[in-house]
């Protein structure tokens, strides 16, 4: 991509996540045009049949699928119908994880304290901490909702055993597990997290690439949860309800559904492997060149999607990340920038499938050069981050 002075970078930003093929796909503007020419909004269509279709064949527990714009109001509404079915108020969420921004799940000024105290969070990485947690909740908690790869600490996943015992957990306490996949999602595997790590959750929250580069996301489960949402027979001139409304005047975006479609459609196996191939290159070689300069720096990620973090301890959980040196990331992104190199803002980064070798081999030596010259401010700003590893 370009800037309006006309330099040129390599752009592992990808709109934090959505933009898998890169930007202005060709099927992808192809499809977005044709769909312009047909319906936008506001009645059924064969496009988000066919997008349904896409999902259900992918993610494992995806019976069913309900549309929306974004990843908060899927989340939102996610665990609105796990508390609907179960009575329940209360959410288990990870500490550190972010599930959107509604006020239900999220922690900030403005929301009323009754709703955070709903709120309950666990560890991620530790099962015994998360069994305890669950087992003195159990009785007030509707669902746990779970980020498989924690954003906040670089999408470094947790050890393989965890995901097995999260899922033992939520079923021996019968609590539905939703799986947050709106970043997991299509990236990780063609059906995101719970494909990857051998787990099915109850649901699954979908977005980013769903929508292909537009605004779009999911929630989908099996046919007895998302039952709730069905309108039932009426037999007189009453208009028929179901048990939850799905109200949103947006979500059914055509044009969405189609970037979605032609997105979806050209993520084989071939484009994983690439993918893979790409993601994992570079955090192999990125953690090289910080151990050949003595740098004590962690390089965190899965498939595509990588991130530097200064930081002298093995990534476990939120807590390491707490310990790790901002600005010295900060300085870093700021000085790849200069050098073409354009990375996630205090983020990871996400690999796309136009990336070749000469494109990782021009970041990595971006990174080379910049880590070499960084070292000084190092010494200075962080000196246990320098020396003997």
């Amino acid at each position: 991509m370009w800037d309006v002075d006309g330099n040129e970078y390599i752009d592992y930003v990808n709109n934090y996540g959505p933009l898998i093929l890169g930007h202005k796909d060709p099927k992808v503007v192809k499809a977005v045009r044709q769909q312009l020419e047909d319906i936008w909004l506001g009645g059924p269509a064969e496009v988000e049949i066919k997008l349904a279709e896409k999902v259900k064949q992918r993610v494992p527990c995806a019976e069913r699928v309900l549309f929306c714009p974004t990843g908060s109001e899927a989340c939102m509404k996610g665990i609105r119908t796990y508390r609907a079915i179960t009575g329940k108020n209360k959410v288990a969420m990870f500490d550190g994880g972010y599930n959107g921004s509604a006020d239900s799940l999220f922690f900030s000024e403005g929301i009323p304290g009754d709703l955070l105290s709903k709120i309950i969070l666990i560890p991620y990485n530790d099962a015994e901490g998360v069994d305890n947690i669950i087992k003195a909740n159990r009785d007030e908690l509707a669902c746990v909702i779970a980020e498989p790869t924690l954003g906040a600490i670089g999408h470094e996943p947790a050890r393989p055993s965890f995901y097995k015992a999260l899922r033992e957990i939520t079923e021996e306490n019968d609590i539905p597990l939703i799986f947050d996949e709106v970043v997991d999602g299509f990236r990780i595997a063609a059906g995101g997290a719970q494909e990857r790590f051998g787990v099915k959750a109850d649901m699954s929250i979908l977005g980013k690439i769903l929508g292909g580069g537009f605004p779009l996301a999911a929630f989908a489960s099996c046919e007895e949860t998302m039952s709730v949402y069905s309108v039932q027979k009426s037999t007189s001139l009453d208009i028929a309800s179901s048990r939850l409304s799905h109200p949103g005047t947006f979500n059914d975006h055509k044009i969405s559904m189609s970037a979605g479609l032609a997105t979806i459609s050209q993520l084989t196996p071939d484009v994983y492997e690439h993918l893979e191939t790409i993601g994992g290159g570079i955090r192999n070689r990125l953690g090289k060149i910080c151990s050949d300069l003595k740098i004590k720096a962690q390089v965190a990620g899965i498939s595509s999607i990588f991130h530097l973090l200064f930081l002298d301890e093995r990534i476990v959980n939120v807590n390491s990340i707490r310990r790790a040196n901002k600005l010295l990331y900060r300085c870093f992104e700021l000085s790849m920038l200069n050098k073409g190199i354009n990375l996630g803002k205090g983020h990871s980064s996400f690999c796309s499938t136009p990336m070749t070798n000469t494109d990782v081999k021009r970041t990595l030596k971006a990174a080379e050069e910049t880590l070499a010259a960084m070292k000084p401010l190092i010494k200075d700003v962080a000196p246990t981050l320098v020396g003997d590893l």
